[in-house]
């Protein structure tokens, strides 16, 4: 459930710093495609649960269980397009930017596919 609210925060977070998701090609800094945008907030989901984990808030298996719910229900279908305007990444994807995030933090956020 956490993995679930930190990934919503991040687009909270996105759309703060003014991060917009683009059906065309991305033309400035701030535009990305679905995939990017989902994937940076996978990643900053990871990056929450890595000060979380400092603060000792975390139970032993909360991490292992945030990538288990992702493997299990969270990938895009085989098959979908990655610039598909709803693609959110392949359950691997999505696993490997949330460790990008727990294991490096904030600077391991800078996404591409």
């Amino acid at each position: 459930m956490a993995f679930v609210i930190a990934h919503e925060w991040a687009h909270h977070v996105q759309t703060g710093v003014g991060i917009e998701r683009v059906q065309d090609t991305p033309e400035q800094w701030n535009e990305l495609y679905s995939i990017e945008l989902e994937l940076m907030a996978d990643c900053l989901s990871g990056a929450w649960t890595l000060d979380a984990d400092t603060r000792g808030l975390l139970e032993t298996d909360d991490v292992d269980e945030a990538i288990n719910f992702t493997v299990q229900y969270l990938g895009d279908p085989p098959g979908t397009d990655e610039y598909d305007p709803q693609a959110h990444g392949t359950a691997d994807q999505r696993v490997q930017s949330f460790l990008n995030g727990y294991e490096i933090g904030f600077l391991g956020c800078n996404q591409t596919i």
